[in-house]
């Protein structure tokens, strides 16, 4: 791509006489005009909101810039469907750190989580959950104790903020050992299967957020 048009396009004043002017008086080829419009896409996004591009009767000519033009659209609009559940999330999640990385690190960090949360429930390296073998398990001060101690390590991992953001129930120490042993282990389940719940949901908007902004990125990607 001239480097000259890419300078023009980055620095027209009004986006909008510009592309009036360019259909007006089309001279370009299909795969031309989108060029055009990929980069007044990529350095002018705002345009797309203010006009909506697919009116324009010129482009039922030219498929090929109707089509990237239909693309950004559908990206955008997926991507400000998922807004709202990600800024849910930073509700949710009470952790500085992770809101100063980008996506990409986040959806990272999300997945070390999950994967943190799942091994103190031997999810990582069994295929029967601790919750689960208890059970099948008689009853044991051994049981209970491996029990608190995991539960310890969730509260302490979550926050309480997260567990009374996600509606999750936190048990004190006394409480819990006041509970039948069958309790116990119902609110081991409990807990594993709300917060996995919560992890797997919000994991899939950071996922299906950044897949949308990949295709955008490569949408308007002049090679």
């Amino acid at each position: 791509m001239n480097i000259i048009i890419e300078n023009e396009i980055q620095n027209i004043p009004d986006p909008i006489v510009y592309i009036n002017t360019l259909l007006e008086n089309i001279n370009l080829s299909d795969y031309e005009l989108s060029v055009y419009f990929r980069l007044i896409l990529k350095y002018h996004s705002s345009v797309a909101l203010k006009v909506n591009l697919k009116q324009y009767e010129q482009f039922k000519l030219h498929p090929l810039t109707l089509s990237i033009i239909q693309d950004y659209y559908f990206y955008i609009s997926k991507q400000l469907s998922i807004v709202p559940f990600l800024q849910e999330w930073k509700t949710i999640y009470n952790n500085k750190k992770f809101w100063t990385i980008n996506i990409t690190e986040q959806i990272k960090c999300l997945i070390k989580l999950n994967t943190a949360f799942i091994s103190l429930f031997d999810g990582s390296y069994s295929n029967v959950l601790l919750h689960n073998r208890l059970k099948l398990a008689p009853f044991s001060n051994y049981h209970v104790e491996e029990m608190i101690n995991r539960l310890t390590q969730v509260y302490k991992l979550f926050k309480y903020n997260f567990f009374y953001k996600i509606d999750c129930e936190i048990l004190e120490s006394e409480d819990f050992l006041y509970m039948t042993f069958k309790k116990q282990v119902e609110y081991m389940e409990y807990v594993f299967n709300k917060i996995n719940t919560i992890l797997t949901l919000y994991i899939g908007y950071f996922i299906e957020y950044n897949l949308y902004r990949n295709k955008l990125e490569d949408l308007l990607n002049i090679l």
